[in-house]
């Protein structure tokens, strides 16, 4: 009798020892799961943060972009009432009468502003610019072909090297250049007269 009961101590012991080691297992696994959800939960905390500054960050981009679209739309408008004081001043009648005075700088004010002169001094600005480098560029432009030489002669090597002959460029775009705007300036003395 006693193996028998040995043996059914034992299985007793087995079985206490298995249901111990059951509920270790059980503790641990609610263990990983509580710090699992906490880390999960300081996760989605992170996430919610990092969201709310993106958010935070579009709606200042909203802003910016709401104000880039009323400044066009100022641009546009003074734009077009511009456009048509030229169109109107080409026919002769003038510009300032014609613009609405609630757009700032249209019409001339006290302080002597006027658009049409200032207009005019960008278009002679522009004109001899214009004159300065349109002579020079066409006669480069006829001359280029043979002015620079890749590396001799021979057409071999790195280097460039400018041709013996490139003072013809320059004997012939500076006259050309001096006779433009002396012309320019002659015809600009005659209309004023």
């Amino acid at each position: 009798m006693s193996a028998w009961k040995f043996l059914l101590n034992s299985l007793v012991d087995n079985r206490t020892s298995m249901k111990d080691h059951l509920m270790m297992q059980l503790q641990v696994r609610e263990k990983l799961c509580n710090m699992m959800q906490r880390e999960d939960t300081s996760k989605a905390r992170e996430l919610a943060e990092e969201s709310r500054k993106i958010a935070a960050r579009a709606l200042e981009d909203s802003q910016v972009m709401k104000a880039v679209a009323l400044n066009s739309r100022k641009i546009a408008e003074a734009t077009r009432y511009a456009f048509r004081a030229e169109r109107s001043s080409l026919f002769g009648s003038s510009p300032s009468s014609q613009l609405p005075k609630s757009i700032p700088g249209t019409a001339q004010t006290a302080d002597g502003f006027d658009p049409d002169r200032i207009g005019s001094f960008a278009m002679k600005t522009i004109a001899i610019l214009t004159m300065l480098f349109i002579p020079g560029t066409a006669i480069a432009t006829i001359f280029s072909m043979g002015s620079f030489l890749e590396g001799g002669p021979d057409g071999t090597g790195d280097k460039f090297v400018v041709s013996t002959k490139v003072w013809i460029y320059l004997a012939v775009a500076g006259p050309i250049t001096i006779l433009v705007l002396l012309f320019w300036a002659n015809r600009a003395t005659n209309s004023k007269a």
